[in-house]
């Protein structure tokens, strides 16, 4: 009997983690379309404009998740304060990999990148916020599965 309950959970965790993943790109898409504005267009340094598209992905992955994935909406206030404080500390990580890789280590960074692609080495920015993205989101799922959206 337990074999097959364990095994029920990981297939349910596993699926959680599929849907993570899955809305975390809509969250990405948002979080960098809204970084690129910021940047690109309206001319705000990176640093500045971090916090704020982080947080504009994070709303929407809160809300996905909430009545999507984890299917957890009672205390909503209190697993958005929850949520968002994991992400706060993702915007933390996030500002610190920008700063590093691209003010600290930038033009190291991009000599590879030009010597792949000068194209890639356009958009090295955006290259080292998606890559950050990714890393933070990862570290996101398991501690807003074990804080945000405990039962």
């Amino acid at each position: 009997m337990s074999f097959f309950l364990r095994s029920k959970r990981l297939v349910i965790s596993k699926k959680s983690f599929i849907k993570y993943i899955l809305i975390g790109f809509t969250g990405l898409a948002l979080d960098l379309l809204t970084f690129i504005f910021m940047v690109r267009v309206l001319g705000l340094n990176e640093l500045f404009a971090n916090p704020i598209s982080m947080t504009v992905g994070i709303v929407n992955n809160f809300f996905w998740n909430a009545f999507l994935n984890f299917k957890r909406t009672d205390n909503l206030f209190r697993r958005f304060l929850t949520f968002y404080s994991v992400g706060l500390f993702g915007i933390f990580f996030g500002n610190t990999f920008l700063w590093f890789f691209h003010t600290v280590i930038g033009d190291y960074v991009n000599g590879i990148l030009l010597f792949a692609s000068p194209l890639a080495a356009h958009y090295q920015l955006e290259l080292i916020k998606a890559t950050s993205i990714v890393i933070i989101a990862i570290m996101q799922y398991f501690l807003n599965k074990r804080f945000s959206f405990r039962p």
